[in-house]
């Protein structure tokens, strides 16, 4: 992760001691905050690992159930309003949901199973910076998103026929596959575009938006929005296609009686309609620059027309749905227009757009929920509004009937909750429940009960466990159930109660003592606080200076040689635990040590006797000393003082390892 400099000032404390360059910043560091800035890299990574293992749950919940709640509850509300003779059709549109959102589901996969590959293996190296948390983090959102809003999936009914059609459009794969109904019977899906492929060939799609149903040429139209281009394919005839506009951010489609196509330009912010033959099209709707005027279109999507050929036009950025007329100059907004929201005056981005031909439907917006209303309805000619018609009685607004489930992926419970010991642990999951759930949360499968130190709040969409001031014992399996008369939902998560370590277990051992040197052992802490224990801090006491030092901050094992001791000093040591959560309690030695070597020169030899004796030579014996000094004796030295110098000479040349050595060399007569 880093590199040593000596020439370069600590970002953090602007000293210029020896310093390390973070190749993920660019900040060099002094040793101390060095260990601090790796210690918020850590957590920074920890905190994408619980992203990934949160989303890694939703995946294996979605994958237990493949459906998609909104698309199939659009087929079934077609089948509903249809004869008994489309039902075949209904049950095969929703097979190829389930089918289509498996592979999406299965794309995703793919991606979150390389970057949980990809997590383990630099968790393993234990390498990582800035760069990469940046990374990991973009990716995870990248695939998050994907995940919570798939926009390659989506329902269209054709209303302009008798008998609706129904068709599941899907991008996967870059073709079109349309389900109908026709009386010949086991009729099921054909791929009649695409199919080959991505590509810019007439044979080939590439992201198609929209498609519509041309009866006059019995044809199929295609908004091939990444080719830039509205293609003609002839049913039952794949080897025949028609490039009808070409450079053109085509997205809704839609054909009048007439014939004529209307194309929702994104980019330019217009709609056009367009005759066979037509180069430029002619401006219907939009064309006034991006903007949320009545005149202006900002990014519009879908459209339909109705017999009156007024347009209908999913403004998506301006959260609206326009009315244009036939040769208005500009349009009325007939829904949402009040910002983007949630509220039911107030829409999202829409991205299709269908008007019912009857005229007999009203949606009112604005009630509020639990309140009673009464509604009339009367029909209205020239003369004057007729006769009301009421309804049976009061009406209470209240949501539609739901199964209780998570409202979100933000909103799930993680796989796994850390909190660190004395705070107050939150476990905060909004809902979707109509009427609402019963709520119950357990600990180890053990119901938990509103007390002194544990709430359990339900309020507007919003369950909430708090747990006051957690210890140690409150890690455990928890779970929050809701429970309706349609359903349950059970969601389970891993609290984990985080501390600074013990202090480490047995005594501080001491041992190889030398003059400048000693080796410090000792045993972990029993119970790491919940998090991997980063590093020891060993600190020295000097008798001399009295106080304590610090020796090292960055120890990542149980022993540590302490050097730079002086000869002679007395010292007594101390060792702390730290995590990502604090220090533990320091382990001391127990009794001062005095750093010198661990034993004394040895006595003079006993008993040195004088041998045999010739003119030039003299053999010395003796005994082994009576103390060794604490260390076994290796070798004896002979010295040796000439008659007229002061000055003792070594008159051995090698180690003597007997109790005898004759001295040769010397000068007759001499004493």
């Amino acid at each position: 992760m880093a590199t040593t400099n000596s020439r370069v000032r600590c970002f953090i404390c602007n000293k210029g001691n020896t310093t390390y360059l973070c190749r993920g910043c660019s900040n060099d560091f002094c040793f101390q905050h060095l260990t601090e800035h790796r210690q918020i890299l850590d957590k920074q990574f920890n905190e994408i690992i619980n992203d990934h293992d949160q989303f890694q749950q939703t995946i294996i919940q979605q994958k237990q159930n493949p459906l998609n709640p909104s698309l199939i509850q659009q087929i079934n509300e077609w089948e509903k309003n249809s004869i008994h003779q489309i039902q075949q059709t209904a049950e095969e549109c929703r097979e190829t949901v389930m089918k289509l959102t498996q592979k999406l589901m299965n794309n995703i996969e793919k991606k979150f199973i390389k970057l949980s590959q990809k997590l383990k293996e630099i968790r393993q190296e234990n390498e990582f910076n800035e760069i990469n948390l940046n990374h990991f983090k973009s990716k995870l959102t990248q695939i998050t998103e994907e995940f919570l809003q798939p926009s390659n999936i989506s329902i269209r009914q054709d209303s302009q026929e008798f008998i609706k059609k129904i068709s599941v459009i899907s991008s996967f794969g870059m073709f079109i596959q349309l389900f109908h109904f026709e009386k010949r019977e086991n009729e099921t899906g054909e791929i009649i575009a695409g199919g080959n492929e991505t590509g810019n060939e007439n044979n080939q799609l590439n992201n198609p938006r929209d498609i519509i149903f041309d009866k006059k040429n019995n044809s199929f139209i295609i908004s091939d929005n990444a080719n830039n281009r509205v293609i003609r394919h002839f049913d039952k005839n794949r080897t025949n296609q028609q490039i009808l506009i070409s450079n053109i951010d085509c997205w809704g489609l839609t054909i009048d009686k007439n014939g004529f196509i209307y194309v929702a330009d994104c980019e330019n912010n217009e709609v056009r309609r367009w005759k066979q033959g037509d180069e430029q099209g002619e401006l219907v709707a939009g064309g006034n620059g991006q903007g949320n005027h009545l005149n202006q279109l900002n990014e519009p999507s879908f459209i339909f027309i109705d017999e009156d050929c007024s347009l209908y036009i999913s403004d998506n950025q301006n959260h609206r749905v326009m009315k244009w007329k036939k040769d208005a100059k500009e349009g009325t907004i007939v829904a949402g227009g009040n910002g983007e929201g949630n509220s039911l005056e107030q829409l999202s981005s829409p991205e299709g757009v269908i008007v019912d031909h009857s005229g007999t439907k009203y949606t009112v917006s604005g009630l509020v929920d639990g309140k009673e209303y009464e509604f009339r309805v009367a029909a209205v000619n020239k003369a004057a509004p007729g006769e009301y018609a009421k309804t049976e009685g009061p009406i209470q607004a209240r949501p539609l009937d739901v199964a209780p489930h998570a409202a979100s992926f933000s909103a799930f419970s993680p796989k796994e909750i850390i909190v660190r010991a004395g705070e107050d642990l939150k476990i905060t999951v909004p809902f979707v429940g109509s009427p609402a759930p019963q709520v119950t949360f357990a600990k180890n499968g053990d119901e938990i009960k509103p007390d002194g130190n544990n709430q359990v709040t339900v309020k507007d969409g919003i369950t909430e466990l708090i747990v006051l001031k957690v210890k140690g014992d409150d890690t455990d399996l928890y779970s929050r159930t809701l429970k309706n008369h349609l359903g349950q939902e059970t969601v389970q998560m891993t609290v984990i109660v985080v501390d600074k370590p013990d202090t480490s277990e047995g005594a501080l051992n001491i041992s190889d003592i030398k003059p400048d040197s000693c080796l410090l052992t000792w045993k972990p802490p029993k119970t790491n606080g919940g998090s991997p224990i980063t590093n020891y801090i060993i600190e020295k006491f000097d008798t001399k200076k009295g106080e304590w030092q610090k020796e090292s901050s960055f120890c990542r094992s149980p022993f540590y040689e302490v050097t730079g001791l002086n000869e002679g000093s007395e010292y007594k040591f101390r060792v702390s635990a730290e995590n990502l959560y604090g220090q533990s309690v320091p382990l001391e030695c127990k009794k001062l040590i005095i750093a010198k070597n661990p034993y004394d020169a040895p006595q003079g030899p006993a008993n040195v006797e004088v041998g045999k004796q010739t003119e030039n030579s003299v053999t010395l014996k003796w005994d082994k000393p009576k103390n060794d000094g604490g260390s076994k004796v290796t070798a004896y030295q002979v010295e040796i003082r000439k008659p007229d110098s002061d000055i003792w000479e070594i008159a051995n040349d090698y180690p003597i390892k007997g109790n005898d050595f004759t001295v040769d060399n010397l000068s007759t007569g001499k004493p």
